[in-house]
């Protein structure tokens, strides 16, 4: 009785492994081209503003030590954000400063073309991450649409599977010699 169930055994799961798809959940998609996700980024575009010293020490941080990177890259921010406001600071005072409305208007346009460029550089920086985020949300849902068609249409051909499932195990577990 034991070895009956044993055979029994043996040929599910021999049948598991003959129709995988059956019993098993789909295989996970195959990993990108690295598993360190830092290396197959593309270098960031501000890098190629940078004099090429320091670009090339940046881009050995981005490869190698990516926290190391942040860091350097929040410094390097931190440090073109004050130079800008130093410099519209300086725009302001030369206009305070002075007394001919000429000069005056000449100053105030200077400041606002150098804000205006500020606000433009944001707005496609900004722009430029919405394309990137939507680009990856519609992959995202191409990836979850096939899940849910593949899970309805296993749902659909449950019972077909089964069915194959169940006479594949008949057949393997037959005793030899029985005809049907």
């Amino acid at each position: 009785m034991k070895s009956k169930y044993f055979i029994h055994f043996s040929a599910l799961l021999f049948v598991a492994a003959l129709l995988p798809q059956t019993f098993a959940a789909p295989p996970p998609p195959a990993p990108a081209k690295s598993l360190h996700r830092h290396t197959e980024r593309p270098y960031p575009p501000f890098l190629d503003q940078l004099p090429d010293a320091e670009k090339n020490q940046l881009k050995k941080l981005f490869r190698e030590n990516p926290a190391a990177f942040r860091e350097q890259a929040r410094a390097y921010w931190k440090k073109e954000f004050e130079k800008h406001k130093q410099e519209l600071i300086a725009i302001g005072q030369r206009y305070h400063a002075t007394t001919d409305e000429a000069e005056k208007k000449r100053l105030e346009q200077e400041l606002r073309n150098k804000i205006s460029t500020q606000f433009e550089r944001h707005l496609n920086f900004t722009e430029k991450q919405i394309r990137q985020y939507e680009k990856r949300i519609r992959q995202m849902q191409g990836r979850l649409d096939r899940l849910k068609a593949e899970t309805e249409r296993k749902k659909k051909n449950k019972n077909a599977d089964t069915d194959r499932a169940v006479l594949k195990v008949l057949e393997i577990a037959k005793p030899a010699g029985k005809a049907e």
